[in-house]
C-alpha cells in the first residue's frame, strides 16, 4: 500500500475515532465505523455540510484533500508526492528523527504557510491529530494537506458564515493542535518545532 496506484484495489489507509479509509486509486474513501451510533453520524455529516461550502462554484485549495462527494462514503483524493507514493503524516515525521533534522527548515515553513492558508481563507479544522496532516513533497515545494477533521464541533456552527468567527476557532483550534505535538512527542526537534511554529506565527 502506498508505493503504488491501485487500479481498482481497495487497499486499509487507516482508522481514526470514527471512520475507516480506503485507497482506490487516486480516491480515498472514508467510511463510518458504526453508522448507528447517531453522534457519530451527525459530526460526519456536519463535516460533510461544510466541505460541500468550501468546495462550492469549482474552489479547491492545495491544503485541504480535494472532495469529491458521497458514495458508500465519503469521497477525497489520496494524497501522494510526485512519485507516486502516499504522502507522509506529521505523525511518521515527528516519529522520524533524522528525516525531521535534515528537513527541519522545510517543515517549518510548510507548518507556518499551512496555518497561513487555513487563516487567510477562514477554514477552520478541529483537527489534534498529526495523522491527519500530510507532507506532500513536491518539485514546486512542499506543504501540507489536511484530510480529516474539517469544521468545528459544535452543532450550532455560526463560524460557518461569519469570517472572524471562523477565524477565532482557526487560531484557536491551531494553537491547541501545535502545543499538542509539544506534549505528544516529548523529544527535542518536535518541541522546537512547535516552539518556532508559535513564535513565527505569534500564536499564545
Amino acid at each position: 500500500m502506498g508505493n503504488k496506484h491501485d487500479n481498482g484495489k481497495w487497499s486499509f489507509l487507516g482508522e481514526g475515532g470514527y471512520k475507516k479509509a480506503y485507497s482506490i486509486g487516486d480516491l480515498c474513501v472514508k467510511i463510518i465505523k458504526n453508522p448507528k451510533i447517531l453522534s457519530k453520524r451527525l459530526r460526519h455529516y456536519i463535516e460533510l455540510e461544510y466541505l460541500e461550502q468550501i468546495f462550492a462554484k469549482g474552489h479547491s485549495y492545495d491544503f485541504i484533500a480535494q472532495y469529491h462527494g458521497e458514495l458508500i462514503g465519503a469521497v477525497f483524493e489520496t494524497v501522494r508526492n510526485d512519485d507516486g507514493k502516499v504522502s507522509r503524516s506529521l505523525d511518521e515525521i515527528l516519529n522520524d528523527e533524522k528525516f525531521l533534522y535534515e528537513n527541519y527548515d522545510k517543515i517549518l515553513k510548510a507548518l507556518v504557510e499551512f496555518y497561513n492558508k487555513l487563516y487567510n481563507n477562514s477554514i477552520m479544522s478541529r483537527n489534534s491529530n498529526p495523522e491527519n496532516l500530510l507532507l506532500k513533497e513536491s518539485k514546486d515545494g512542499w506543504r501540507f494537506v489536511l484530510i480529516d477533521d474539517i469544521g468545528t464541533t459544535t452543532f450550532i456552527h455560526l463560524e460557518y458564515y461569519f469570517k472572524f468567527l471562523a477565524r477565532m476557532k482557526t487560531k484557536k483550534y491551531f494553537l491547541r493542535f501545535i502545543n499538542r505535538i509539544a506534549k505528544l512527542y516529548n523529544s527535542a526537534l518536535p518541541v522546537k518545532l512547535a516552539k518556532d511554529v508559535k513564535n513565527i506565527l505569534n500564536l499564545c
